[in-house]
């Protein structure tokens, strides 16, 4: 029997103080499989590899890459689907989308690609669609996985508009930048939808152990189609929503006509519990029990039809004495590692305005929290680009993309403790 997923959530407070003013509340919210560890589904995949062949990728660079497409292939069977396209200054598509029925036949195809010219990923990118949009029903997973090593130009605006084409039609993305040249600002906007992520790759030699892992939740589906809804009471507002595990992120809030809001998740992959942070701005409150938020998260189980529904509303009460609840230890470090990577975030975009002080004063900042997270290797490394920064006027670009992408990981912890020591 497949199993079912619980919804537990958890506000920063359970009392509230009566103010005449805004305050903030925090609600964790935490999707877990209700029966335990294992039962993920392997469903039939629909997997388009969109792959830059410019000539920076020449040499070990493409022969790994080309390496990691065969391997997806060895992985696939004849109910899976598979397509290549290749992209330079145009678009090739390589291996059009087919069933995996002749792997030595595509893997063939694989080995033929070369590298030369320059960067349109665009180009690619809508050869992707073209070929996935050929079948609109699909009754497994689809995903488009996206590796590149350098800055396409003059369609960066048109590469954002076809990945949300794509999540819009239910197909996710990895997007996977190599290598230190590419636009990670770019990738991460295209990523920034709940069924899609982007990675780092520091070195080739990392490119077939990242498509493994890709393939590894690929192949273990816990749930489809998830979306959170989250309908606040007059004047509360919902500021921001993060996910938090299995990795950081800002979630975009799609506003509903009932003055709610929409959050589509897209599949859950692998086994670790979905985490999410909602930060809520309350009215002036007066001393009473207040209905603050309705929530609710809808899925599907696979090779199921019907969607399920769990639902939670937050009432607390509010008090005219002094409240002073702690903060859930959860929460509080859910909290801490949003915290961080949002200063970081904020440092960097310092960083593009020229505020060289205001961000080394944020980085200093996001060194403190890590270092009281356990978190020291990390703080390690942002202290050493700060330095090169007050030093140079600039970070190196590998180690600004080393910092933003290990600090998206901090969610990969969950929320319990770290251990930091022998017992």
């Amino acid at each position: 029997m497949e199993r079912d997923i619980r919804l537990d959530c958890t506000p920063s407070r359970q009392r509230l103080p009566a103010l005449s003013e805004e305050q903030v509340l925090y609600l964790l919210v935490e999707l877990l499989p209700a029966h335990g560890e294992g039962g993920e589904i392997r469903l039939p995949l629909d997997i388009c590899l969109v792959l830059d062949c410019s000539s920076s990728m020449r040499g070990d660079r493409l022969h790994q890459a080309k390496e990691a497409a065969r391997y997806i292939v060895g992985q696939l069977t004849p109910e899976d689907y598979f397509c290549l396209i290749t992209f330079n200054d145009r678009a090739t598509v390589t291996v059009p989308r087919q069933p995996v029925q002749t792997p030595a036949a595509i893997r063939a195809h694989i080995e033929e690609v070369q590298a030369s010219g320059g960067t349109e990923m665009g180009r690619g990118l809508e050869q992707a669609l073209e070929q996935m949009f050929r079948v609109v029903a699909f009754s497994g997973v689809r995903r488009l996985i996206l590796l590149t090593d350098g800055q396409t130009y003059g369609d960066e605006q048109r590469c954002v508009e076809l990945a949300r084409k794509a999540q819009e039609a239910g197909i996710g993305l990895t997007a996977l930048g190599l290598g230190s040249e590419w636009n990670e600002d770019l990738l991460s906007t295209m990523a920034a939808h709940g069924n899609s992520r982007s990675e780092y790759i520091a070195g080739e030699e990392a490119i077939v152990p990242l498509f493994q892992e890709e393939m590894r939740l690929l192949q273990g589906i816990v749930a489809q189609e998830m979306a959170l809804t989250l309908q606040p009471a007059a004047q509360v507002q919902v500021q921001h929503l993060f996910r938090v595990s299995p990795e950081i992120a800002p979630l975009p809030l799609h506003e509903t006509w009932e003055k709610g809001y929409e959050v589509p998740l897209g599949e859950w992959l692998g086994v670790q519990p979905q985490v999410f942070l909602a930060e809520l701005v309350l009215p002036a409150l007066s001393p009473g029990r207040h209905r603050l938020l309705h929530l609710s998260f809808s899925y599907r189980l696979p090779r199921e039809r019907i969607r399920r529904r769990e639902e939670y509303d937050l009432a607390l009460p509010c008090l005219a004495e002094k409240v002073d609840d702690g903060v859930p230890d959860k929460v509080r470090r859910a909290l801490e590692k949003v915290t961080a990577y949002r200063l970081q975030e904020q440092a960097w975009q310092e960083v593009r305005r020229g505020h060289l002080e205001q961000a080394t004063r944020r980085l200093a900042s996001v060194i403190t929290r890590l270092v009281q997270m356990g978190e020291e290797e990390l703080a390690r490394k942002i202290e050493e680009e700060t330095r090169r920064l007050q030093r140079t006027g600039q970070t190196s670009a590998a180690g600004k993309k080393d910092i933003r992408y290990r600090t998206r990981r901090l969610g990969r912890h969950g929320v319990e403790p770290k251990e930091t020591g022998a017992r």
